[in-house]
């Protein structure tokens, strides 16, 4: 109940919360997501009266499924950045800001966190740009294999979960599949029992 996807979820049934930075988006992502965040290093955002750069980000856009019809991807790419920029902060870097941004636009921002960023092969400096060019390079991967994310999806709300974005399920199999996350050792266990060896 206490969950970082019950948070989302709850954010996302309100407008208010959904389109502004709350003191209590740092509260959850540090308590649900492993962060270590300062209260401190946000409170110039979380205080901010200009929130036009995350309402220009329909929350409808989703980074594997908006076609290029509806809004191409530099379009989508210069308001990622937007946000980026918007939000960076001495002490803030890209895993805890996106863990922040994929709260209020959950089918847009991956959370890019050092596991993720290196399992789709990622670099990034100070300049926000790469931080972009890193998403793209997660959009890449989501719609390579978008039928795949798909089946997942469609398992998971037969399953009685409803509410994860493509972009969460990637996230969530990248960073379980990397040897660098705590999850890959069990998960491993689960392929000898679901899926043997043969010979």
């Amino acid at each position: 109940m206490n969950s970082y996807d019950t948070w989302i979820a709850e954010t996302q049934e309100d407008p208010e919360r959904r389109d502004r930075v709350l003191d209590s988006d740092v509260t959850a992502v540090n308590t649900t997501m492993a962060a270590r965040s300062s209260h401190a290093a946000w409170s110039s955002v979380v205080a901010s009266e200009d929130w036009s750069w995350l309402e220009r980000i329909d929350p409808s856009w989703d980074l594997f499924e908006t076609p290029d019809a509806s809004v191409d991807w530099p379009t989508m790419a210069g308001r990622l950045e937007a946000a980026l920029s918007a939000t960076r902060r001495t002490g803030l870097g890209l895993a805890v800001i996106t863990k922040v941004l994929h709260i209020k636009r959950p089918r847009l921002f991956p959370v890019m966190d050092s596991v993720v960023m290196e399992q789709v092969g990622a670099r990034i400096s100070d300049d926000v740009s790469t931080w972009v060019e890193a998403i793209g390079q997660v959009r890449d991967v989501g719609r390579a294999n978008l039928a795949e994310l798909r089946a997942v999806r469609r398992h998971l709300v037969a399953e009685g979960i409803a509410d994860r974005s493509l972009v969460r399920i990637l996230d969530a199999l990248l960073w379980a599949s990397s040897p660098g996350s705590g999850m890959f050792a069990s998960l491993a266990g689960w392929e000898r029992v679901f899926r043997p060896r043969i010979g």
